[in-house]
């Protein structure tokens, strides 16, 4: 009953968020604090963040609405700084890069953080509904982020550990490519 239940709260949610029937041309980067615009100063006050932006920020659109690509932003931002328990804020590097490339075909999103890590055996749940290692949270940022690159923009999203620090890595398809 329980997991009936929440899959039909999943279901409605991504319903909610998630409509595929209007999409539009976006220009990806209008202003080179996009990204950073996407997390309220509070909840960063103790965390850097850096912004990389595109060298050619004409050549990169992707199909989707703004929203979805900011609450996608946010998301992925919140969740890199997040990695910075108070136990390690005396760390020298508390920062989370967000940057942007393009790879031909795809936009690719980067968003690092040099954290606590992710331990190798919650890699595969870190996208399933309600999946959470911290203490507060409901375990669907992540979630919701997989759901919005992979079902409105048709990208996908995935973490590059082949870094020794925490990479988050979006994929987008890019118009015109």
């Amino acid at each position: 009953a329980l997991g009936l239940r929440k899959n039909r709260l999943v279901a409605k949610l991504l319903d909610d968020l998630l409509p595929v029937d209007v999409v539009d041309d976006l220009p990806f980067v209008d202003r080179a604090d996009q990204p950073l615009a996407c997390v309220p100063l509070r909840v960063a006050a103790d965390v850097l963040l850096k912004w990389q932006p595109p060298l050619d920020k004409k050549a990169l659109r992707s199909r989707g609405e703004p929203i979805r690509l900011r609450q996608l932003m946010a998301n992925l931002i919140s969740n890199g700084i997040d990695a910075y328990p108070e136990a390690i804020k005396d760390q020298k590097k508390r920062e989370v890069l967000v940057a942007v490339t393009n790879s031909g075909t795809d936009i690719i999103i980067t968003v690092s953080d040099w954290g606590m890590g992710i331990a190798p055996h919650d890699r595969a749940k870190l996208f399933e509904a309600f999946f959470s290692t911290k203490k507060t949270g409901m375990g669907m940022g992540l979630f919701i982020a997989k759901q919005i690159a992979e079902e409105h923009f048709l990208g996908s999203i995935a973490i590059d550990s082949s870094q020794k620090h925490t990479v988050f890595l979006v994929k987008l398809p890019r118009v015109g490519a």
